[in-house]
């Protein structure tokens, strides 16, 4: 406790007490501080095979550039923060990667991620990662969308631990001879 402040002690074992900093600690700390059990190597399986993330993402310039780059992921988010994206990725889209659906006068319509927007024009990477600029007077309407195009991970229970092994891990590209 902290005296003269209406905080009581804790009389707890000395055991309980470093188990509870522990907790407290590891809920701010960067996933590549914590210890993750399972396989990373497994994980990097997954990940790039039967869990389709490397569809999507790129970790240190394998994969897709669709969604983020999750290369330096374990020093940018907390285990908590990264198995919640793994769960419920649509309440949690990255700045940058809303969805906008745009209607063209010619009657197209094209679903991507606004990379450059001002009042002239508006530059939208589709689904596949092609670039598309489009001038004002051939848009009909910009629909910001809320939902991402992630879908949550669906694994075993030792593929979401491999995952999330492999996941804490990445903590960006090393430097080192080209």
């Amino acid at each position: 406790g902290i005296p003269n402040t209406g905080m009581p002690p804790f009389d707890l074992p000395a055991q309980d007490l470093d188990a509870l900093a522990s907790l407290v600690r590891s809920l701010n700390s960067r996933a590549a501080e914590s210890d993750v059990p399972g396989s990373p190597a497994a994980g990097e399986q997954f990940f790039f095979g039967k869990g389709k993330c490397g569809s999507c993402h790129m970790v240190s310039g394998r994969g897709q550039p669709i969604g983020p780059d999750l290369s330096n992921v374990g020093e940018e988010r907390t285990l908590g923060q990264i198995q919640s994206v793994l769960k419920e990725p649509r309440a949690h889209i990255t700045p940058g990667y809303e969805l906008v659906t745009v209607k063209l006068r010619n009657g197209n319509t094209l679903r991507g991620f606004a990379r450059n927007r001002s009042n002239f024009d508006i530059h939208v990477e589709d689904l596949q990662g092609k670039l598309h600029l489009l001038e004002e007077g051939q848009i009909v309407s910009i629909v910001q969308e809320t939902q991402s195009v992630m879908p949550p991970v669906k694994a075993t229970p030792e593929e979401w631990q491999d995952l999330l092994a492999y996941l804490s891990r990445l903590t960006g590209v090393k430097a080192g001879a080209l």
